[in-house]
């Protein structure tokens, strides 16, 4: 029977303590605090009312600006002035027992231990309260079974309705006759195969995944034990090879939400496949059959594509928006993009394109970036402009200009600023012969990469960011980063094993090699000496599309390079545009 003393009822679903309580929900202390709220997520009545009001205005107004983003099951916010460190707002009115789903999910994902919620739907909504107290129990359940509570050890329901209270008892005391007799099998479910150890491997903490994976049982007869041993031995062996499973490691694993979940779900329900995720390795593994396993690969490769992209944009789009505002003119007064098409418009205008089209206000335009207008189908134009958000002089040994917006300027041998740059070559190059040396004058890259370097020894709190690193490259290639230096269409072309950017070397001869300053039709070579904002930096991997993040408490404050040996480095790898300025250009031969 469940246990109870005059404030909770209690009973045990596996590792997990289930308790009913009557009482004020703003009053208890939680890992996260559940809202049962309308699907505008702004319900001002009951309990939602109470916790949004206890919660604080901020609770408040970050519900309502993540509820503008579009649709969605539940959302999470901060706990505000409550006792928890988040609250999930789920919908009333939705699945309940889908809703548990969504709730323990974000507390594993968190690595939570407890959460606290309403009789969800029991207000508004109308449900009974007795299917809401089963659905509950069933959530929990089914979460057991399919491995995912590794975290969470208790659930808490606060009744707020003191009549409820005797019905989510009769359904603690219904279901705990049935809960003995099913525990062990919750334990070991999915971890045999025919009473023998199964070919899925087992996972520490995996995703939870709605479809559950039902065991097969055989039953084999024979004329003696050797027989029967051989017969299982030889099924248990064509399963393994018929379960080719298929291994993905990347750390966009790691920002996996609703929406990877839902499609990974998808995928199980209308694929024959199971599905296991570690976060910890930021690795999935799918186990199926044929054309199922391929279909399932391909679809979760596309989605993690699309997650990479996504947080690269993201990623860049912050950046440029330290540099550089694009603006349009709406009632005599400027407003600025968005930062995602500050971005697009950005790219565009270094891509020296005449037009692109933007989404102003939900409509349509076209900019012309030679007249700096923006055009709608109707034809009514608004002014655009670029501003740079700060201007820095340049360095005083520049030759002039000429008001030109970009120059490339022969130094002379004997003079002080090449023997500098030719004593750092030839410290590891030394049998190669240098043609000549090019400084690369670009105001526009120069001021960018200075406003980087202000920002970085601010965040750092120190201003020893920057080194003067070597960097290979074609003939081809060189044009392009005189002009925009090394950017997003450059990242990753001649090497990925540390990540998908632009590699530096702290020697000349690592640069030197072939394979990164390949000789043009003449043999001549092509190498940058360039100032490079390291920063801090930590070993990076293959998989990484940005530096990771120093601490897994704080996803969003990154690194800024990583690199092959933190102690020793031999390379360093960028990822941002404007975190790295080609100073000085080397021709060489052998």
């Amino acid at each position: 029977m469940p246990s109870s003393n005059v404030d909770v009822h209690e009973m045990k679903i596996g590792p997990v303590t289930f308790q009913v309580a009557f009482g004020d929900i703003t009053k208890e202390e939680a890992d996260v605090i559940v809202n049962s709220t309308s699907k505008a997520f702004n319900l001002k009545a009951g309990v939602s009312r109470a916790i949004l009001e206890c919660a604080g205005q901020n609770v408040e107004m970050a519900c309502s600006h993540l509820a503008e983003k579009g649709n969605s099951d539940y959302i999470v916010t901060e706990g505000g002035l409550l006792r928890c460190k988040n609250i999930v707002h789920v919908i009333g009115g939705s699945d309940v027992k889908q809703s548990i789903f969504f709730v323990l999910q974000e507390c594993e994902k968190r690595k939570y231990s407890s959460v606290c919620l309403p009789a969800i739907g029991t207000g508004n909504a109308q449900k009974d309260p007795e299917e809401v107290a089963n659905a509950m129990i069933d959530a929990i359940e089914d979460s057991i079974q399919n491995g995912m509570l590794q975290s969470v050890k208790k659930v808490k329901v606060v009744i707020f309705l003191p009549h409820l209270l005797d019905v989510f008892c009769d359904s603690m005391k219904k279901r705990e006759a049935s809960l003995a007799s099913l525990q062990p099998s919750l334990r070991s479910k999915l971890t045999s195969f025919m009473k023998s150890p199964s070919p899925f491997p087992q996972k520490q903490n995996p995703l939870v995944l709605k479809k559950k994976t039902e065991s097969a049982s055989f039953q084999v007869c024979g004329e003696s034990g050797k027989c029967i041993k051989n017969v299982v031995s030889w099924i248990q062996d064509l399963i393994t090879k018929e379960l080719c499973p298929y291994t993905y490691e990347d750390e966009c694993i790691k920002d996996f939400n609703e929406k990877e979940y839902q499609k990974l779900n998808e995928l199980q329900e209308n694929l024959n496949i199971a599905i296991c995720l570690d976060y910890k390795r930021a690795l999935i593994e799918v186990f199926g059959l044929g054309k199922d396993l391929t279909q399932a690969r391909n679809a979760i490769e596309e989605m993690i594509k699309g997650m990479r992209l996504a947080k690269e944009q993201k990623s860049q789009a912050e950046l440029i928006s330290e540099f550089i505002e694009w603006q349009y003119c709406k009632n005599s007064t400027f407003q600025s993009f968005d930062k995602i098409t500050n971005l697009q418009l950005e790219t565009a205008w270094k891509a020296k394109k005449r037009k692109t089209v933007v989404k102003i206000n939900h409509q349509s335009y076209t900019v012309d970036l030679t007249t700096h207008t923006a055009t709608d189908a109707k034809g009514h134009s608004l002014p655009v402009q670029r501003l740079m958000k700060s201007e820095v002089k340049t360095p005083e040994h520049w030759d002039d200009m000429k008001q030109q917006d970009f120059c490339v300027v022969e130094l002379q041998p004997g003079h002080a600023e090449y023997n500098t740059v030719a004593s750092k070559f030839n410290q590891t190059c030394s049998h190669f012969c240098i043609e000549k040396i090019e400084r690369i004058q670009n105001p526009d890259l120069w001021n960018c990469y200075q406003t980087r370097k202000k920002t970085m020894d601010t965040k750092n709190g120190h201003k020893n960011n920057e080194k003067q690193l070597f960097h290979g490259t074609d003939a081809d290639s060189v044009p392009h980063v005189n002009r925009n230096g090394f950017n997003r269409s450059y990242a990753g072309k001649n090497a990925v094993a540390y990540g998908k950017g632009t590699y530096f070397a702290v020697d000349a001869c690592y640069s030197a090699n072939d394979i990164y300053s390949r000789p043009d039709s003449h043999g001549r070579k092509h190498m940058y000496y360039v100032r490079v904002l390291t920063g801090n930096y930590t070993r990076g991997n293959h998989s990484l599309i940005v530096p990771p993040p120093k601490s897994p408490e704080n996803p969003t404050d990154l690194y800024d390079t990583v690199t092959d040996c933190v102690r020793n480095p031999h390379l360093f790898v960028v990822f941002y545009d404007y975190q790295a300025y080609p100073e000085y250009l080397i021709t060489f031969t052998n």
